[in-house]
């Protein structure tokens, strides 16, 4: 989702600049100036989520694994257990 976010950023801001060098859009060039910061901000706050995101699913990652560890051993267990009551 991210990626269309940060597509369609990208394709508002080669809008922008095709209608700066349209003369026949002059309110475009002071829009694109009051609006580059904010195009800039937007970008940053997106680019800090998605590093925020990729954190958690690295964490998310972990975890998991640490359970599938935990359930592997747990089968070994009784397997070995089923194993000497029956033998």
């Amino acid at each position: 989702m991210a990626g269309d976010l940060a597509g369609a950023v990208e394709a508002a801001q080669r809008l922008l600049q095709a209608a700066i060098r349209d003369d026949g859009w002059p309110w475009a060039r002071a829009g694109a100036q009051a609006n580059s910061g904010s195009f800039d901000r937007l970008q940053s706050e997106m680019s800090h989520q998605a590093s925020e995101l990729d954190k958690i699913l690295d964490e998310q990652k972990e975890s998991f694994s640490g359970t599938e560890g935990i359930d592997r051993d747990l089968k070994q267990k009784m397997e070995e257990e089923i194993w000497k009551k029956n033998n």
